[in-house]
């Protein structure tokens, strides 16, 4: 079998077991392995597996990754997601989905200082989904809401995953991180578009947040100054 057989053959394998339900990682793993098995033997085969796995992730600048969830978590402890999340229900709690793009809002206020899906995804949950189903938000919206908002933490810098896209292309962080700001500031206005236009539809259970004035819109904006400020030092 020549090289162009044994690939084509490995990238079968792999989707196969990818189908299975198998996480990418292990199932690239293995295929991986199988592969230097076939092509190269026992002695390649052990020869990179005693090194690659180890220079590969032994980089200094992967510090940063557990540094920046250290960074949400603290955020979250200092009560940053439940400001972010008290903003957006004083601007958006009187429309029709209020709550949801509140959610959404604050999520991506939370992913400015998280850099993880799913530090965001827990704590969104715990703030969020009780005040939505309290307001008469079907599971299905509520769910969906904070996990669309949460995936904005790998989007909205400073982002986890820019941070190993970064490393592997050896591409500017800053310029990654300022490419990331416009699309995810486009993205929550789509996901509150739709869930504006999914509660208008059928909103007969949901109750309508009470009214609110200018002044105490933009007074509720004290709650984001730790969010700015962080973002802005990061940036």
């Amino acid at each position: 079998m020549g090289d162009i057989a044994i690939g084509f053959t490995g990238f079968g394998l792999l989707l196969c077991i990818i189908a299975l339900g198998v996480p990418i990682a292990y199932a690239g793993s293995f295929v991986g392995i199988v592969g230097l098995l076939v092509v190269g033997g026992s002695g390649i085969t052990f020869h990179y597996l005693s090194s690659i796995p180890y220079s590969e992730v032994a980089h200094y600048t992967y510090t940063v990754i557990p540094l920046y969830i250290l960074m949400g978590e603290l955020a979250f402890l200092g009560g940053f997601a439940e400001g972010a999340y008290k903003t957006g229900q004083k601007w958006f709690g009187t429309l029709p989905g209020g709550l949801g793009i509140a959610t959404i809002v604050g999520g991506a206020g939370f992913g400015a200082v998280s850099g993880a899906s799913v530090a965001s995804s827990a704590v969104l949950a715990k703030i969020c989904i009780p005040e939505m189903r309290k307001q008469g938000y079907s599971k299905s919206l509520s769910a969906g809401s904070v996990a669309a908002s949460a995936n904005l933490s790998s989007m909205i810098p400073p982002s986890g995953l820019m941070i190993v896209f970064s490393i592997f292309t050896e591409q500017s962080l800053g310029k990654l991180f300022l490419a990331g700001i416009l699309p995810g500031i486009l993205i929550v206005g789509l996901f509150s578009i739709i869930v504006f236009f999914k509660v208008s539809k059928n909103q007969r259970d949901i109750q309508s947040g009470q009214k609110v004035t200018w002044l105490e819109r933009f007074a509720s904006l004290r709650h984001c100054w730790g969010i700015a400020l962080i973002a802005f030092v990061v940036l």
